[in-house]
């Protein structure tokens, strides 16, 4: 439900990062209720509605020695889009992260009854690195001004249901951003592709025989040269050989690697 009851603001920060992460060359993979096997780190878009459960689950991985992203108001609400009198993953964040909203909205519970006025609470405007058990936590405050995103609506009042291509691009924080991902991931990605912009990468691991691969495509439509895949695997694990396969040759080749 965490997308699903989500503003348009919420999707607008997905497509930038994800558009960072492709142009970094960074494995991503969208988590729909599940997630991969083993996730480095975790990125919560602004999903202000977020279950108990799902918290939960980013406290236990995070204090378990992995990392998240944590953009904006999310956590804000449950599931169903009720006010908390906290964020969901306070467990994980500082007090100096807050969001507008919180401590200053009355519950439904309490109508009828007087309530003691509180302060509202500033807004985090801030990244906050944060140390979160043996895991990493970044909170961002935010990653697209809402002031750059088009109606919603036509002139005439009616739901514009046409293609978004504002988002297609990366964040105007990006460089901030790249940092905060290096850090992270402790400045050691587990798969990565230098290459010049245009050239992009997808990767994937095949569980059976433990073998990754990197899809490499150049969309430039010139040749290109310098690229550079690096491999870091997990625990005491040791590459036995790198192959090359290409649409231009009749067959595998294996490289010198070492």
């Amino acid at each position: 439900r965490a997308m699903a009851f989500a503003p348009h603001l919420a999707y607008a920060t997905a497509m930038q990062i994800e558009q960072l992460l492709i142009e970094e060359h960074l494995p991503f993979s969208l988590a729909i209720r599940e997630w991969t096997a083993d996730p480095r780190v975790v990125v919560l878009p602004a999903l202000a509605c977020l279950d108990d459960a799902p918290c939960q689950r980013v406290v236990e991985f995070v204090e378990q020695g992995g990392s998240a992203m944590i953009v904006g108001d999310t956590s804000m609400r449950d599931g169903w889009g009720r006010l908390r009198r906290d964020l969901g993953l306070r467990a994980l964040l500082p007090a100096t992260v807050n969001t507008p909203g919180l401590h200053a909205e009355q519950h439904i519970a309490a109508a009828g009854a007087a309530m003691p006025e509180v302060a509202a609470v500033t807004q985090s405007t801030e990244d906050i690195y944060h140390q979160a058990g043996r895991g990493r936590v970044v909170y961002v405050s935010s990653v697209v001004d809402p002031a750059s995103q088009p109606s919603l609506f036509n002139p005439d009042n009616t739901y514009d249901t046409s293609l978004d291509l504002t988002n297609w691009r990366v964040p105007e924080r990006a460089d901030e951003l790249r940092r905060a991902f290096e850090w992270l991931l402790d400045d050691q990605p587990t798969m990565t592709v230098t290459a010049p912009r245009g050239v992009i990468a997808e990767y994937y691991r095949k569980p059976a025989d433990g073998s990754y691969y990197a899809h490499i495509v150049n969309m430039t439509g010139k040749a290109v040269s310098d690229v550079a895949a690096t491999l870091v695997l997990p625990g005491n694990r040791r590459a036995t050989a790198v192959r090359i396969l290409s649409p231009d040759a009749d067959g595998d080749r294996e490289v010198d690697w070492q």
